[in-house]
């Protein structure tokens, strides 16, 4: 959202794109595509949806799903995409989160 925005950058940008890589690896479509309801929006409208905080829509299988490891790929990808990059976590501090879920 801050890149959106024209606010400065940091790493946690590129923590927030890393949302976007586990997206694509639990719903097996870039963000803002064919999932979403009505089809894949204008860039506009995409733009306008990241600068106001909106996710990209998430499919009942996969918000709702039972399997563990999908399910921890979802939360770290919710944890990715925290709107505010001061409240944002590390990359660290995903894979440590991530690694803590695979150990139990």
């Amino acid at each position: 959202p801050e890149e959106a925005k024209g606010e400065m950058l940091t790493e946690k940008v590129d923590v927030f794109s890393m949302g976007h890589l586990f997206f694509r690896l639990i719903c097996g479509h870039e963000p803002w595509n064919k999932l979403e309801p009505g089809g894949k929006p204008s860039k506009e409208t995409i733009h306008q949806k990241v600068v106001k905080g909106v996710l990209p829509f998430v499919p009942k299988k996969v918000a709702h799903t039972k399997d563990k490891e999908v399910a921890a790929i979802r939360e770290a990808m919710f944890k990715c995409y925290t709107y505010d990059p001061k409240n944002r976590p590390s990359a660290r501090q995903i894979a440590n989160y991530l690694n803590g879920v695979i150990e139990k």
